[in-house]
């Protein structure tokens, strides 16, 4: 049993912190949950052997509701406005008691290589997904999944002077395509 634990340790993977330069902000982002992406190479292949420090467990916040957004190879419009309508609703989820931080918008890319650059360039500029800290290798196994980890305000205008209520997201990134049947 012994053996067995610590080849399970030995697979997972801790997580690493980058802080993001000051002026990447709007001027509401404050506290590190906005200032730092946090990533985790993942190398297992079922979801019960994922590390369990995710960030929203760390920082202590149980989660009301997660809301999964599957994307394949779908244009930057489809994830915009997904997460716009995300956004939207959060004053409905604030009247029936579940504020932001008891939401989680996990954004799964099925498959990095197939995946519309553009899409991960959009991922890029809303600062959940940073292409630097891609591992490829992680103790001797190859990496499956790329978890990335951040609190986010989205605009509601291009000016960016007015923003939706924070949102807490996932963005994870599966090396290889799964399929209709394995996406998650």
């Amino acid at each position: 049993m012994a053996a067995l634990k610590g080849k399970i340790q030995e697979r997972i993977a801790a997580h690493q912190r980058k802080k993001l330069g000051q002026k990447l902000f709007s001027y509401v982002e404050d506290g590190d949950e906005f200032r730092f992406l946090d990533y985790t190479p993942c190398i297992n292949r079922r979801p019960m052997d994922l590390p369990g420090n995710m960030r929203v467990t760390r920082m202590g916040r149980p989660i009301k509701l997660l809301i999964c957004l599957t994307v394949y190879n779908e244009s930057i419009d489809y994830m915009r406005r997904s997460l716009e309508g995300v956004a939207k609703n959060y004053p409905f989820l604030q009247e029936l008691g579940v504020s932001w931080e008891e939401v989680c918008v996990c954004v799964v890319v099925d498959g990095r290589m197939e995946c519309n650059d553009r899409l991960l360039d959009y991922a890029a500029g809303i600062l959940v997904y940073d292409e630097t800290m891609l591992q490829h290798k992680h103790n001797g196994y190859d990496v499956t999944m790329h978890l990335f980890e951040k609190s986010v305000h989205l605009p509601k205008h291009a000016m960016q002077r007015e923003y939706y209520a924070p949102m807490q997201t996932i963005f994870a990134v599966k090396e290889r395509n799964g399929g209709k049947l394995n996406s998650h």
